[in-house]
């Protein structure tokens, strides 16, 4: 019983909860405390997904706070961390201000990761409230890649793939559902995998 409260398992659990629809549980199961960066990222996204962006801000700020001194450059992936934390508390200037930095990289990383961080982009731009420019690298992650496109999950260089079906309930695109312009992406027969 004691492995299935650790926050990698309960996190698991969460998502499990996450794509049941069962959004209370998600964040109660998020909210084992946990220092991992990826842990309080996801926490930070469960809580401003069920509405609690103080929640968030306070879960995240620690970790924005570590980003934001240190003395070396940052990695394109430490850079998506800071813009999607600072988008998570509420920092709209800053969070668009890291992704320019981000986007501004893209010339000097192969074209498989650029669509790996546009999907983050478009998560950032979505809780940052730039749901045209979410919408924008959306279209354009399944005009480039086909049903599917990998993105960001995890530690250094972890990533999975998502498609439609997963959009339509990842917490990380969660200001987007709803709105006509992504369910009619998400809805839209080309964007779909085969069955076969």
């Amino acid at each position: 019983r004691a492995d299935w409260e650790k926050p990698e398992v309960a996190m698991l659990r969460s998502q499990w909860a996450q794509i049941q629809g069962n959004r209370a549980e998600a964040v109660k199961l998020a909210q084992l405390e946990s220092d991992k960066l990826n842990h309080l990222m996801f926490v930070g996204i469960a809580l401003a997904a069920n509405g609690d962006r103080e929640g968030a801000r306070s879960r995240v700020g620690k970790a924005i706070e570590s980003r934001q001194t240190r003395g070396e450059k940052r990695t394109e992936w430490e850079q998506s961390e800071l813009a999607m934390l600072q988008a998570l508390a509420g920092d709209r200037a800053d969070a668009l201000a890291s992704a320019a930095d981000l986007e501004g990289r893209f010339g000097g990383i192969f074209p498989e990761y650029q669509r790996i961080f546009r999907a983050r982009l478009a998560s950032i731009y979505a809780w940052a409230g730039e749901k045209e420019r979410a919408l924008g690298e959306l279209e354009r992650l399944f005009r480039e890649s086909g049903y599917h496109f990998e993105r960001l999950a995890g530690g250094d260089d972890q990533r999975a793939r998502i498609n439609v079906h997963e959009l339509r309930t990842a917490l990380e695109f969660q200001p987007l559902q709803g709105d006509p312009r992504f369910e009619a992406l998400v809805s839209d027969p080309k964007n779909n995998a085969p069955l076969f």
